[in-house]
């Protein structure tokens, strides 16, 4: 099966784009680095917004998300790293200017046979990865 790494701003960009990835044939797939960072962006903006209506909006994304996941059926990546891996996703960090989170996707997506990322970020253009938008 064909599978697209979903990033962390693709969450809040892209359902529509999901459900016509998953109509045509693909396995959206993620990692435990993308659902912490998904969800601590709307814990930051939960804790820093100060419209209460805005701040039920965030809470209920937030309490919605692993449904989200399921009815998608988004498969979770977890990282198995080794020292090696750590070592090796610093120096890709410093090397392309990205961010270590971005640098250890990378390394997941490559030792998982990923050809395809789907994100609005354009730190991806720096990988050798095909970007969906």
């Amino acid at each position: 099966m064909r599978r697209i790494f979903i990033d962390t701003n693709a969450f809040f960009k892209a359902r529509k784009i999901f459900e016509t990835l998953i109509d045509e044939g693909y396995e959206l797939v993620t990692s435990s680095i993308v659902i912490y960072e998904f969800l601590k962006v709307i814990d930051e903006l939960i804790y820093e917004e100060k419209n209460e209506e805005r701040r039920k909006l965030y809470l209920r994304i937030k309490k919605r998300f692993p449904k989200l996941l399921r009815e998608l059926n988004v498969k979770i990546l977890s990282h198995n790293l080794s020292y090696d891996d750590v070592e090796e996703a610093i120096e890709l960090s410093e090397k392309m200017n990205v961010d270590i989170g971005d640098a250890l996707i990378f390394k997941l997506i490559k030792s998982e046979r990923i050809n395809s990322i789907l994100t609005y970020d354009k730190d991806w253009e720096r990988f050798n990865i095909n970007i969906i938008k």
